[in-house]
């Protein structure tokens, strides 16, 4: 490797990997309590087969209306591989 390539930071080298995931079906009272006991702002949205289909977040469960995670989740997720460098990400966020 070269000096450029060995630079480059991957969203591997910062990602978290023990990510908490809440189902669809999952009540909105549930999602809101893992994510103040995860002391964390958003958690993904995940099917059986562990794929995501959504983000819930502080947001959705304080300003939507609905019983479950799927009610108020937001679909429309934009994601990148772990091997995307940090460059990227940041020009997308």
């Amino acid at each position: 490797m070269d000096a450029i390539s060995e630079s480059i930071v991957t969203v591997a080298d910062i990602m978290t990997r023990n990510v908490a995931t809440v189902f669809p079906d999952m009540s909105v009272d549930s999602a809101a309590r893992v994510l103040s006991s995860q002391r964390i702002s958003g958690l993904p949205v995940v099917d059986e087969q562990n794929q995501l289909v959504g983000v819930v977040t502080e947001f959705d469960i304080i300003a939507k209306e609905g019983t479950t995670v799927e009610d108020i989740m937001t679909r429309d997720v934009v994601s990148v591989g772990e091997d995307t460098d940090a460059e990227t990400v940041a020009k997308i966020l």
